[in-house]
């Protein structure tokens, strides 16, 4: 008898958007830019992770503690938007600062942001 195989969730229809933070990776430590990599059209955020070396603090706090977070991560298209050049002349505090701007200390499921980010929802819901 084959053993039961495991649920994979489809990527959104509209490949425009993040994928969900809900993303299954392989046992082991995690590693934010291997999720942003195999999610593919990251790569500017995950260079911006790593010349901030703001990937291996997010990975510490994954891996060592049981806390999570959400990683509001644009696309490569919303970084393609940009003025040429306007990353190159950030100085390398204010890159820190915009990957932490997109970064959210705790874990928010799809179902629950509706809610986070209108609250006023939330009381419709209820």
């Amino acid at each position: 008898m084959a053993p039961p195989k495991t649920p994979v969730k489809a990527p959104p229809a509209d490949s425009s958007q993040a994928p969900s933070a809900q993303v299954a990776t392989s046992p082991g430590p995690v590693d934010i830019n291997k999720i942003l990599q195999k999610a593919g059209h990251f790569t500017v955020f995950a260079r911006l992770l790593q010349a901030t070396t703001e990937d291996t603090e997010l990975n510490k706090e994954l891996n060592n503690t049981n806390n999570g977070i959400t990683i509001l991560a644009p696309t490569d298209s919303a970084f393609s938007t940009l003025k040429a050049g306007f990353l190159n002349s950030l100085s390398d505090e204010d890159k820190t600062e915009l990957v932490k701007f997109h970064v959210l200390p705790a874990f928010i499921s799809t179902s629950q942001f509706q809610t986070v980010s209108n609250p006023s929802a939330a009381r419709l819901v209820q």
